[in-house]
């Protein structure tokens, strides 16, 4: 005879099986802390930096905190300013509470601009004058000295065809 038989699962305090972990990332870049806290009941975790507590949600899209299950883990978005920041987990349930603290260390963003060089801008009329000059043919010469109809001319030569097909119908 075999029957299923629920273990009831004894009440304790709560634990971190994975503790966050020292992070260094450069300033403005995106950052992930992860933690895995057990215990019975399941514990409800709260974040900190520098002893300030992160609501789970808010922070204009500054961070986001992120619970499933036992695992919680912490993004933050764009990291800043530089400096180096304690960053702090509370697991708490009715048997008790455990933290875990790491350092995360944002360095600044590099500068390049002093790497760079400055350049001139070109001038379009050192351009024009280093060009060279080419001879036309005398095909092309022929054609650009023939005169050019203006466009009251075009109009009379339209209309006179129009009425020219008017009397042939």
């Amino acid at each position: 005879d075999t029957r299923y038989q629920e273990t009831e699962e004894v009440p304790s305090a709560p634990t971190f099986e994975v503790s966050p972990q020292e992070t260094t990332a450069i300033e403005g870049s995106p950052v992930r802390l992860l933690v895995k806290a057990g215990g019975v009941p399941p514990p409800r975790v709260q974040w900190f930096i520098n002893g300030d507590v992160l609501p789970t949600s808010g922070g204009g899209g500054a961070w986001r905190i992120y619970a499933d299950g036992g695992i919680s883990y912490l993004e933050l978005n764009r990291c800043g300013p530089p400096g180096e920041f304690q960053v702090t987990v509370v697991a708490k349930n009715k048997m008790g509470e455990a933290s875990a603290s790491c350092n995360l260390y944002v360095e600044p963003q590099p500068d390049y601009r002093p790497d760079l060089k400055h350049v001139e801008p070109e001038s379009p009329f050192r351009k024009l004058m280093s060009l060279k000059k080419v001879e036309r043919s005398q095909e092309l010469t022929k054609a650009l000295s023939k005169p050019k109809a203006r466009a009251l001319d075009l109009r009379k030569l339209e209309r006179s065809k129009c009425s020219r097909q008017l009397y042939c119908i």
